[in-house]
């Protein structure tokens, strides 16, 4: 059985010979010296619990900090809710606590170091959802942040963020949507625990002015339920959707109808962007992606699907092809959504993405939505 990925894999990945010596020394700084890590996301609010323990048998795990560099100050990068603890026992006069025992790290990775700070906070508090996906999305950024520095890492992003979070790569891809399509005014009740993460994720799926129109309801009843969000999807498409005549080339200009021209009811056509490389894998990851669209109410437009059994010739003239063609389809959809695998995106998707904002185009990033592609 293949074993599954942890953070422990890149966190404990230093030699032998390395692990026998210290890579940092035990010091009392003083509280005045100590700053949060800007990276810390998660909550430091309850330490009421910790500050009676600490008042009664002491600071019993040293922080650990970084210093730095030509300055006297030193970052926490793990021992947030101590920190916070202590800086409230100092503040009612406890001056006794003013000490603090750090271990001060003299060998310092940067992204490790964030790797870590997500590790132990992940392994030693109860998350809220809002920090569960804001764990998720960032694990992701600095895993490929580290392969892009030529780290090897065993399988897919979506897989070793699943992994190490123990939880289904369904589950990511809804955090995915939820981090790149929710409307901040959401996000920030999503992150007070106000909208739960069903609601957060259903209503990540609308388009930005029913969002506009959900916020709005939300607003008046103080609440929001699913079935409400997924009515809001089902009776009000876009008032801003039209469609467009565009000529011949990137550059020239786009003539729309005006909105009342079109059916309330009508389909949006979707086009379908995703990373092709001529292999047959990619062929059936577009399939699904267009099930999806077509599992959202729309009609999609995939240049991969159309022509991948179809294209002769070479590869680079099959890949040009394929390329030009999706730009027509481009022109003539009323909006671009882009299917990531891994948060990675391809030279010709990002041409894509390009000519589909020249011309105006609603986009929609999309991640995860084949779980075992």
């Amino acid at each position: 059985m293949k074993k599954k990925f942890s953070l422990n894999d890149i966190l404990n990945d230093k030699s032998k010979e390395k692990k026998k010596r210290n890579d940092f020394t035990i010091e009392y700084i003083h509280i005045s010296k100590l700053i949060p890590d800007g990276n810390n996301f998660y909550s430091v609010d309850d330490v009421a619990e910790l500050k009676d323990s600490i008042l009664l048998i002491g600071l019993q795990q040293p922080l650990i900090v970084r210093k730095i560099e030509e300055t006297d100050t030193y970052t926490v990068s793990i021992g947030h809710r101590r920190l916070k603890a202590l800086t409230q026992i100092v503040e009612e006069g406890n001056k006794e606590f003013e000490l603090i025992p750090c271990k001060v790290e003299t060998e310092i990775d940067e992204i490790k170091n964030e790797l870590r700070l997500i590790f132990t906070n992940s392994t030693s508090r109860i998350l809220s959802d809002y920090e569960k996906t804001h764990q998720a999305m960032r694990i992701k950024e600095l895993l490929s942040a580290l392969k892009q520095k030529g780290v090897k890492l065993p399988g897919r992003l979506r897989d070793i963020v699943a992994d190490t979070m123990k939880i289904s790569k369904t589950q990511v891809a809804r955090m995915e949507s939820i981090n790149n399509n929710l409307s901040n005014e959401f996000k920030e009740e999503f992150k007070n625990n106000n909208v739960n993460f069903s609601t957060a994720y259903e209503i990540s799926g609308l388009q930005e002015e029913q969002q506009e129109e959900a916020l709005k309801d939300y607003k008046e009843k103080g609440s929001i339920t699913i079935k409400e969000v997924k009515d809001i999807k089902k009776n009000k498409p876009s008032s801003e959707t039209t469609q467009t005549i565009v000529k011949t080339t990137i550059t020239e200009e786009v003539t729309q109808k005006e909105p009342e021209q079109l059916t309330p009811d009508r389909l949006l056509n979707v086009y379908v962007c995703s990373a092709y490389s001529g292999e047959d894998e990619d062929y059936q990851k577009a399939i699904e992606y267009c099930k999806y669209v077509v599992a959202q109410g729309h009609i999609p437009f995939s240049n991969i699907v159309m022509l991948h059994s179809v294209l002769d010739g070479d590869h680079y003239e099959k890949m040009l092809q394929m390329l030009q063609v999706g730009f027509e389809m481009i022109r003539i959809v009323d909006e671009v959504w882009i299917f990531e695998e891994d948060g990675e995106i391809t030279q010709d998707m990002l041409h894509q993405k390009e000519l589909a904002k020249q011309l105006g185009k609603k986009i929609l990033q999309i991640g995860g939505i084949c779980e075992d592609g």
